[in-house]
């Protein structure tokens, strides 16, 4: 998907994208590594390894946290092939731990400005899967205002990204790397920031449809606050799937 600025911020701030499986596996082998660790270490990892670590994440974590940890990557991955015009200049893994990162669930350039995103996710389970779906767009929404709220901003999520920043390959201009972290200098300290994407993705292995007219009414009552905003919401059967895609990917004979 190919966008025009204008056409993100305003005509087309709107997606709704069931992520195709193929689509899934063709976008981890030619990105895992560098969308877990950062673009400019891909030389330095095996992809056999990071799906390993990747894997061991997973099982650490709970089912709701493993509901989370799954939706978010689905959204990286959307993000790399469908939406050319945004960058993601984060890193999925925390590079610390490995428990969840702490700050913006991603954060994208779009080559003049920052995309600020919060995702979230989990089961439909027994109920109803437009509320489901509303119930985290506004989740997403509540947290992200929160997070770019100038009021009792925690910075700390800007050095984070920051760091993240050193990790992703730019241009081959060297100055481009300093412009950047001016501009996310520039909105730390900047009053009113609007430019959010809420994220709802849900797991249910049904075959009942999003309702595209409550998504719509949605987007246009959170665009009513802020105005440079973008809903996206993923539809995905199970988590397992994504695991089972990933265990395909690599070359590895055994798993432990």
């Amino acid at each position: 998907m190919s966008l025009s600025r204008l056409e993100f911020r305003t005509y087309n701030s709107l997606f709704i994208e069931d992520v195709d499986y193929k689509t899934i596996e063709t976008t981890i082998k030619e990105n895992l590594i560098g969308l877990c660790w950062g673009t400019e270490n891909e030389e330095f990892y095996d992809i056999n390894d990071v799906i390993d670590e990747f894997l061991e994440r997973f099982e650490r974590k709970s089912k709701e946290q493993k509901y989370g940890y799954i939706g978010e990557f689905l959204y990286y991955l959307y993000i790399l092939h469908n939406v050319e015009i945004i960058k993601p200049a984060s890193v999925f893994f925390n590079q610390e731990e490995r428990g969840f990162k702490k700050g913006f669930d991603l954060l994208g350039y779009d080559g003049k400005e920052f995309w600020y995103s919060e995702v979230k996710s989990g089961s439909r389970d027994n109920k109803n899967i437009d509320e489901c779906n509303m119930e985290r767009l506004s989740t997403a929404y509540n947290d992200i205002k929160t997070k770019l709220a100038y009021k009792n901003r925690n910075t700390n999520y800007w050095d984070t990204a920051k760091s993240n920043i050193c990790k992703i390959k730019f241009s081959g201009i060297n100055d481009e790397r300093k412009e950047i972290m001016k501009i996310l200098t520039d909105d730390r300290n900047r009053e009113e920031l609007s430019n959010a994407i809420v994220v709802s993705v849900i797991f249910d292995d049904s075959d009942v449809t999003l309702n595209i007219d409550k998504i719509q009414k949605k987007f246009r009552i959170l665009q009513q606050e802020k105005k440079n905003i973008t809903i996206v919401c993923i539809r995905k059967k199970t988590v397992e799937k994504v695991i089972e895609i990933l265990q395909g990917v690599s070359s590895r004979d055994e798993r432990i």
